[in-house]
């Protein structure tokens, strides 16, 4: 998160020898390599994983369509979720991770909505799937409506960089320039890359 990048590598690849089977190690691998040019062994890394099966295969299939979209591979991003959703229809993390896709690559706004909606009746990452609307209002430029959302995240998990983020930027929008900065500062404090996270998305709050 410091983008002392020597480390975090050295971090990984100890934590995967250490456990082999961990998969939240593995992810961060794979966007670590996505990351620094070596696109082809980050999604074969994952591709492995998918093609051995077993419970984990659709957490990994979040991971490779979340790799395709950090890549800018929208098509692909897209066709990855779509799949892992007809397996497994009721799925809250895959219908977040199609949602956050569609919101943050800002395509299919429309249909976007109803998976968050329908993650959230599921009763998964409540938290994620609600940042996750908020960001498909805010490309829609139903600001209060995404403030909502980022309001209910915030109240329950205050130190969530990414609605303090978002939350930053429409405050920002909105003339509330001190409340802005407030809340970029907090999520910069949390994640100092998060400028770069955002502004690959083509997302830069007006205020400093």
């Amino acid at each position: 998160m410091t983008g002392a990048a020597a480390r975090q590598l050295a971090d990984l690849e100890r934590a995967i020898e250490l456990d082999p089977s961990s998969a939240g190690a593995l992810e961060q691998l794979a966007i670590y390599r996505l990351d620094h040019g070596q696109k082809d062994a980050a999604l074969a890394m994952v591709e492995e994983r998918i093609q051995a099966g077993g419970k984990e295969a659709s957490g990994y299939m979040i991971t490779k369509a979340e790799l395709l979209g950090r890549s800018g591979a929208k098509d692909a991003a897209l066709a990855t979720s779509d799949a892992a959703i007809t397996a497994d229809p009721a799925n809250a993390a895959l219908l977040n991770m199609r949602c956050w896709l569609k919101g943050t690559l800002e395509v299919q706004i429309d249909s976007a909505l109803a998976d968050c909606t329908r993650s959230i009746e599921l009763n998964g990452d409540r938290a994620a799937a609600l940042d996750s609307r908020a960001m498909v209002y805010f490309r829609q430029g139903r600001l209060n409506e995404a403030m909502a959302d980022l309001n209910s995240v915030l109240a329950n998990s205050p130190d969530l960089a990414a609605s303090l983020y978002l939350r930053g930027v429409i405050l920002g929008q909105q003339g509330k320039t001190a409340e802005a900065r407030d809340a970029l500062a907090s999520a910069r404090l949390i994640s100092p890359l998060i400028d770069q996270d955002y502004g690959r998305w083509g997302i830069k709050p007006t205020v400093r």
